[in-house]
């Protein structure tokens, strides 16, 4: 038979790891800002009916300073860490049920299969001062 106190570790321990486990997965899907200070030069303009047309932007330009850090805005696993025509340099980082896409890099920091905790740096702001952040549920 178990001493008092031991009988009442079991539950407290229950508790305390129901409680962590439920902290992490609320706070795996949470976004934080690419850069130190966000300037949205253009917005988010996107109809699903039409996703491919002409000037449709799946998600937000942001300026910033040339060669500042650009952090990463989830958590997540880098899917692809390159460059793009027309785009440069970036990271797309499958954040969950969402993908997360930041372009506008010098060069990516990380590697595809990379583990990246939202707020790692992903690289440098490449010369133009330009970011594009975007997001879209995985698999569409």
């Amino acid at each position: 038979m178990l001493e008092p106190a031991r009988m009442l570790l079991l539950p407290v321990a229950i508790v305390l790891l129901a409680t962590l486990i439920h902290t992490a997965v609320a706070g795996a899907h949470r976004w934080q800002p690419p850069l130190a200070a966000i300037t949205v030069t253009r917005g988010f303009d996107f109809d699903a009916r039409t996703p491919f047309a002409g000037g449709a932007r799946r998600g937000v330009q942001l300026s910033g300073t040339p060669g500042e850090v650009v952090r990463a805005a989830c958590d997540g696993r880098v899917t692809f860490a390159g460059r793009l025509p027309r785009r440069g340099a970036g990271v797309s980082l499958r954040c969950g049920p969402l993908v997360a896409t930041e372009f506008g890099l010098e060069r990516p920091a990380v590697r595809r299969g990379d583990a990246v905790v939202g707020s790692a740096p992903l690289g440098r702001l490449g010369a133009r001062g330009v970011l594009y952040l975007g997001a879209r549920e995985a698999g569409r």
